[in-house]
């Protein structure tokens, strides 16, 4: 059955590599981007890169608040929510 699954995940721009880690803090994901927070290409990015590293399409993704913010919350729709945990486990990198 396809359902959401609603995600908070700290960014860091501006980093060497695209990466998904585990925040420590709160239980939230962190996640570097190469991007710079300019005119909402780090969003733009931010979406683009879960959407390649969860195999899903990029328009299920939406970043439903802060979108001017590193603390983020994103909507992941007509999805399967235990399928998209068990993939963000696998891409989960060491810090």
């Amino acid at each position: 059955m396809d359902d959401s699954i609603i995600l908070e995940l700290k960014i860091q721009p501006n980093k060497q590599h695209n990466k998904i880690l585990r925040n420590p803090e709160h239980g939230l994901y962190k996640i570097e981007l190469k991007t710079k927070p300019v005119a909402g290409k780090a969003n733009q990015e931010l979406i683009k890169f879960l959407a390649k590293s969860l195999n899903i399409r990029q328009c299920q993704i939406s970043i439903i608040k802060g979108l001017y913010s590193r603390h983020k919350v994103i909507k992941i729709e007509s999805v399967n929510k235990q399928k998209i945990l068990d993939r963000l486990e696998r891409v989960i990198q060491s810090p």
